[in-house]
């Protein structure tokens, strides 16, 4: 029976999820036949051994077998993952983190003379500076590949997030903050057209009112957006992967509640304000 020390354990198992993560999908291999000749061929290397193998005498038959990449046909994968895992061919894998922060400081050098509104609008700026705003979503994208990637190796980033995490926060703090106030300049503006001139004018007497309707109304859609997020967690963890993968529910809850207190101040600060 092999025995393996410790950190020889974690070493093998590492290796065998990797084997497995990119045997995952894979139509002409079986990635449980794979792993198990990898176990045959260890085993058969320390049938000898009298002591716990260590990490260090495991390394070396692991070096041997190969990257845990090369179990996979090339053809059985789809083109964008060939370009993924091709660049991902360090011996800490951190070329895609390295890619995504130098497109974004590319795209931070390039838009340095551009006026600041465009910038604080990252997501919509490739609509407004096609050209430049690509290299900032290139930017994200990769970093959102970087995270696949991390996953399905079921590694963890590590000091990698420094890199990825800046294009990905970026993208995430501009989206959710056009996300939630998208009510105060669509439904807000559009709910009051629907009424007559004279019934708005009057209902809307002061920049006041107008303030404290308009609130009430996004905070209500925060409220209602807490509630489809927690029914449906996993929408909210894709949209903010990897921030809310562990506490999507509980996003969505302080979401719901405190767009739900808020509607209330609005609606008895506004109500006061009628009838004062």
């Amino acid at each position: 029976m092999l025995e393996l020390s410790d950190n020889a354990k974690k070493a093998l198992e590492k290796y065998l999820q990797q084997v497995k993560a990119y045997l995952r999908g894979c139509r002409t291999v079986d990635a449980n036949e794979i792993q198990q000749n990898i176990m045959e061929h260890i085993e058969s290397e320390f049938a000898a051994a009298t002591d716990p193998v260590s990490v260090n005498e495991l390394s070396i038959v692991l070096d041997k077998l190969g990257s845990p990449r090369q179990w996979i046909p090339e053809e059985e994968l789809p083109w964008w993952r060939k370009v993924i895992l091709r660049l991902r061919t360090g011996p800490e894998d951190w070329r895609l983190a390295y890619i995504s922060f130098a497109l974004l400081l590319l795209f931070l050098y390039l838009v340095r003379g551009i006026n600041l509104e465009y910038i604080l609008l990252l997501p919509v700026f490739v609509i407004a500076q096609p050209a430049i705003g690509l290299i900032f979503w290139l930017s994200f994208l990769i970093a959102r590949a970087a995270v696949k990637e991390a996953d399905a190796r079921q590694e963890k980033l590590g000091a990698q997030k420094w890199l990825i995490y800046p294009p990905l926060l970026s993208m995430y703090v501009t989206s959710s903050l056009l996300i939630l106030l998208w009510p105060w300049f669509h439904i807000f503006p559009g709910l009051l057209s629907l009424l007559p001139a004279s019934e708005a004018i009057y209902a809307l007497s002061s920049e006041a009112e107008y303030f404290l309707l308009g609130g009430f109304v996004t905070t209500i859609y925060w409220a209602g957006l807490g509630v489809v997020f927690m029914t449906r967690p996993k929408w909210l963890s894709f949209l903010l992967r990897p921030f809310a993968d562990k506490f999507s529910r509980t996003i969505a809850r302080l979401l719901f509640f405190l767009g739900l207190a808020t509607a209330i101040v609005f609606a008895i600060l506004f109500i006061s304000w009628q009838y004062a």
